[in-house]
């Protein structure tokens, strides 16, 4: 009996389920949480494309003024998702082959090295590399590049580092 329950709570430890959780519950792993999140995010902020300059804004003003884009909803979920202990990667680039416009999302690696793409705009999550093959969710290299200006302005107004 001992065997089997040192076998059971190894096995929780390696995939991150507990065994505290209550038997008819969904048991907790870091990808439930980042999917819970995401949908939150989604369902409680409304998208609204900036007018003139890009602009990111600190995960609070997301928060209280109740929109954003991408960028700022991607802000908003790593933001919460940091809170949780989960660390994720902000990331800018073309979500489609034939996108004329920028986009931005979250990039999850789970302990076993499996690479995850959270569109946080829908609050859906997709397995990178299949994404990736089929040209969709392709990052900017070096994206930090030319836009050190809006990082420093959303750490500055945040009062933190974010990004």
């Amino acid at each position: 009996m001992k065997n089997k329950l040192l076998t059971l709570a190894l096995a929780g430890v390696l995939t991150g389920m507990s065994l505290l959780a209550p038997a008819n519950s969904i048991p907790y792993t870091p990808l439930n949480e980042i999917s819970r999140q995401a949908k939150k995010v989604a369902h409680e902020i409304h998208y609204e494309k900036d007018i003139g300059r890009d602009q990111w804004s600190p995960p609070e003003v997301t928060r209280e003024v109740g929109f954003g884009d991408c960028e700022d909803y991607s802000i908003l979920l790593k933001d919460n998702l940091t809170k949780k202990g989960i660390q994720t990667k902000f990331q800018p680039g073309k979500r489609t082959p034939k996108s004329k416009n920028g986009h931005a999302w979250l990039e999850y690696k789970d302990s076993f090295g499996k690479e995850y793409v959270i569109e946080s705009t829908s609050g859906r999550i997709y397995d990178k590399e299949k994404a990736n093959k089929k040209g969709y969710y392709q990052s900017y290299k070096n994206w930090k590049e030319g836009r050190q200006h809006l990082i420093t302005e959303l750490n500055s107004a945040a009062g933190r580092k974010i990004l």
